[in-house]
């Protein structure tokens, strides 16, 4: 999902974890091997140094070589939220609601 915070488990699809055993598509170790310790992780700061660690292994791989994205326009109101400031996302669209800044 995009809108799943950074330090938080991501890429199932790409492992056999949800499937009992059993991936029909892509699988990569690496996603499954990190996707383990993040889950295991409490500490969220170890948590988003081992996700950044496989989007590093993910840029040099180039398992998914993408080709063109389409901009996501994001809107809100000012009056009721001032800031949202999101960290870098590897599946950057919007992210991080907890980082959304309420208008006084």
């Amino acid at each position: 999902s995009t809108t799943i915070p950074f330090d938080w488990p991501h890429g199932s699809t790409e492992t056999s974890i949800t499937r009992g055993g059993f991936g029909c598509g892509i699988e990569i170790p690496k996603i499954a091997e990190t996707f383990d310790k993040v889950s295991a992780e409490s500490d969220a700061a170890k948590r988003f140094e081992y996700n950044e660690e496989m989007v590093d292994y993910l840029y040099d791989q180039m398992i998914f070589a993408g080709t063109v994205q389409v901009p996501t326009l994001v809107v809100y109101n000012p009056n009721s939220i001032s800031g949202w400031l999101g960290t870098p996302s590897m599946f950057a669209t919007m992210n991080e609601f907890e980082h959304i800044e309420l208008a006084r």
